[in-house]
């Protein structure tokens, strides 16, 4: 607490009476334990609805230096990790074939990144591919070709022992059971300096995408300098899906609406 020279002035030419003293000291510890149960309050919704949310991973603290890798994107160039110094990381591994928690990861990456308005420039969109079968240039391309994301993220594949090193460097866990690719579902935070910073893995949610997107870009405002505000304001509470037997109404693209879910209707 900083005392200017008149206010120090000022109280030795009239110092207050025990019992004002007293009841002045009462007033400012109400006041201050009145801020610190409102900023609790309105922590602690968030915080709680994080914790018990089923589907979305509050993520696990890292440290450490992220190791390093060359591999090759999309455009068939060389991209290594430590050229993104300076900038928060956001890197993925996902399966250049997937139709359903890899798709969740990568929405919520490019939704973060929009949440930070002009600070999301410092962010950098990095995806790894852990399917051993489908490892070609023109499959990391098909995918970020279906999901709009040519131009919005690095996607890296390489020869199968280039990305077993990177894989396991990650632990990632990349197995084909019964035909079908399976993988860690990880996504790394990894800070400015090259330095690990947070873990999280994505869940069967896709509910839960806009929320894992406002996760992942408070993780990197926390991050980048100056702390740039993110532009989102969602509860972490738990979303409810809407079952097969539940029909939805959505906008049609040209005007109007269509029904889903019901008796001879499109399902999803």
């Amino acid at each position: 607490m900083s005392a200017e020279p008149e206010a120090l002035h000022s109280r030795r030419s009239r110092l207050p009476s025990w019992p004002a003293l007293l009841v002045g000291l009462l007033s400012l510890g109400a006041v201050v334990l009145g801020v610190l149960a409102a900023t609790s309050h309105r922590a602690r919704p968030a915080a709680s609805a994080l914790a018990t949310n089923p589907v979305l991973d509050p993520g696990e603290q890292l440290s450490g230096p992220a190791p390093d890798f060359t591999l090759t994107d999309q455009f068939d160039r060389p991209v290594s990790l430590h050229s993104f110094r300076g900038k928060v990381v956001l890197l993925a591994f996902n399966d250049s074939e997937c139709t359903t928690i890899c798709p969740i990861t990568t929405t919520a990456m490019v939704d973060a990144k929009r949440m930070l308005g002009a600070a999301g420039s410092q962010v950098a969109l990095l995806g790894i591919d852990a399917n051993p079968s489908a490892t070609a240039i023109k499959n990391v391309r098909a995918y970020s070709e279906a999901h709009a994301m040519v131009h919005a993220w690095s996607f890296l594949t390489g020869s199968l022992p280039q990305l077993k090193r990177v894989w396991n460097a990650y632990h990632i866990g990349v197995a084909i059971l019964r035909g079908q690719i399976d993988h860690t579902p990880a996504l790394y935070v990894i800070d400015t300096h090259g330095h690990l910073a947070k873990l999280y893995l994505s869940q069967l949610s896709y509910a839960a995408v806009p929320q894992l997107g406002q996760l992942l870009a408070q993780q990197a405002s926390r991050l980048l300098p100056g702390h740039p505000q993110v532009q989102s304001h969602l509860s972490y509470g738990h979303v409810a899906g809407i079952p097969p037997g539940h029909s939805l109404s959505v906008p049609r693209a040209g005007g109007g609406t269509m029904t889903l879910g019901t008796a001879g209707a499109p399902h999803l």
